[in-house]
């Protein structure tokens, strides 16, 4: 189990997509656009209870989207805030 791993609660919707625009931020150049995730509605997603948080010291630092599906989970996003970087969490949040 991840320390600080939990699911998202309504109130977080606008630090996760502050999380997530941080995240991918640096790509935006790169291709030209902002990646998809970027865009998302987290309050939609948080409702639908597909996002999972890394909180550390108060602050999000990591998400994930698992999206229920018939025969399983579609795993739809994972970003970790560039601070947290490189100390494994995006691979601690695909091995979970």
């Amino acid at each position: 189990m991840i320390e600080g791993l939990r699911r998202a609660g309504s109130a977080e919707a606008e630090a996760a997509g502050e999380l997530v625009r941080r995240a991918y931020a640096r790509w935006v150049p790169r291709i030209g656009r902002e990646p998809g995730p970027m865009g998302d509605d987290y309050a939609e997603r948080i409702a639908q209870a597909e996002v999972w948080v890394v909180e550390r010291d108060g602050a999000l630092v990591a998400l994930l989207i698992l999206v229920p599906q018939p025969d399983g989970l579609l795993l739809e996003n994972v970003a970790v805030a560039p601070e947290a970087q490189g100390r494994g969490l995006g691979k601690a949040l695909l091995d979970h």
